[in-house]
């Protein structure tokens, strides 16, 4: 299959999250530390207290956020750590079975090294890569199925732990980021950006970026705030009072369309393609018909929840794409140039409201880009 999931949690908020938790630390996102110039997820324990969220992928029937599948799967994320636990270690990465258990768990240690523990939480392999704070490291993490099954983590491109444990008989379905379990009352500062998961290889190094639209090329949503444009549902993070909303006429559609790729800088190989709408909600208690919809060109268009009743509470609508729906290929930058993205509503009695739209895309640019993320400028592959 590919591309499972990838989110770079450009949108400043939990779009796309299956689930957040905390209980003494925060959850948060940042645009100050954030390796790709949009915002980064931050994970802030303290002490004995918990800070987590979960992700997986996107249902194209429901539009939302929802568990895949795979016996083994292939992480890639970042990592960039502020401040290390004081002492003994933390979890800080997981991924996770198709139900709620863990199937390899990692943690951190005050010295900067990575411990991994299996599913009946035994420690089966120890890092020798010393992570300090203030640097972005790529993180690889393989995770088979089964008991004894094989995983891998890598760091920066190079073998830091491979051996094998119990990984839990059920297949891999989501991650966690953060700290779930308290193992050792530390707290620590740790943020992530752009995670992928693959199941036919690691994904390898890669970019993310947060799309927002430009123009409106197909507005029969006017009833909304200001303009009822795109110039309502740009911002990032959403602001729920500003929107577009459909009139009350039926089968009205709204079709966002974006800047090019060559203006922002996106380039090489497309990994995947993730359109959102953001504070999604029927604004009077009328059973709605909504469809989210990606047009990859004007003569095809892809269906990311269907003939939804959205109900009057805000929520977000999506879907996940590794390869173009129209070719069923690889993305292409012109393919994403030419795409739309917006919503169908088909009930002439419901008006329903979006308050942001935009596409999340994971790209690998060609290699030899100037990479300054490690505080240094010099022609190398990005990490």
């Amino acid at each position: 299959m590919g591309y499972l999931a990838a989110c770079g949690f450009d949108t400043g908020d939990t779009a796309g999250a299956i689930t957040a938790g905390t209980g003494g630390g925060v959850v948060s996102f940042s645009n100050s530390i954030a390796r790709d110039g949009g915002y980064s997820l931050r994970c802030t324990p303290v002490g004995a207290g918990t800070a987590e969220i979960q992700y997986a992928t996107m249902d194209l029937t429901t539009g939302a956020a929802a568990i895949y599948s795979a016996a083994t799967v292939y992480h890639r994320f970042y990592m960039y750590i502020a401040a290390l636990p004081a002492s003994a270690n933390e979890e800080f990465f997981q991924s996770w079975n198709t139900g709620a258990t863990g199937k390899i768990n990692l943690r951190i240690t005050s010295a900067g090294n990575i411990l991994a523990y299996d599913s009946v939480t035994a420690l089966v392999g120890t890092g020798t890569a010393t992570l300090v704070t203030g640097v972005w490291y790529m993180i690889e993490v393989k995770c088979a199925t089964g008991s004894p099954a094989a995983f891998e983590v890598m760091v920066d491109g190079v073998v830091d732990i491979s051996a094998t444990g119990n990984l839990n008989a059920s297949n891999n379905g989501r991650v966690r980021f953060g700290k779930g379990n308290n193992r050792n009352s530390q707290g620590y500062d740790i943020y992530f950006d752009t995670w992928a998961v693959s199941d036919s290889g690691y994904p390898g190094r890669g970019k993310g970026k947060w799309v927002s639209p430009t123009s409106t090329p197909t507005s029969q949503w006017t009833s909304g705030t200001g303009t009822s444009n795109h110039l309502e549902v740009d911002e990032i993070p959403v602001n729920l009072a500003d929107y577009v909303m459909n009139t009350t006429s039926a089968s009205r559609r709204v079709l966002f369309a974006f800047p090019t790729t060559t203006s922002l800088s996106i380039s090489g190989q497309i990994n995947a393609v993730m359109p959102l709408l953001l504070g999604c909600r029927e604004n009077t208690s009328v059973t709605s018909s909504f469809d989210g919809e990606i047009w990859p060109s004007a003569g095809f268009k892809s269906i990311f929840g269907s003939a939804l009743n959205i109900t009057t509470t805000d929520r977000v609508i999506g879907g996940f794409y590794a390869l173009n729906p129209e070719t069923s290929a690889q993305w292409t930058t012109a393919e994403l140039d030419a795409s739309k993205v917006g919503a169908l509503e088909a009930n002439a009695s419901a008006q329903c409201r979006i308050a942001g739209a935009g596409y999340y895309v994971d790209y690998t640019p060609p290699a030899d880009v100037i990479d300054a993320y490690r505080g240094f400028f010099a022609l190398t592959r990005i990490q």
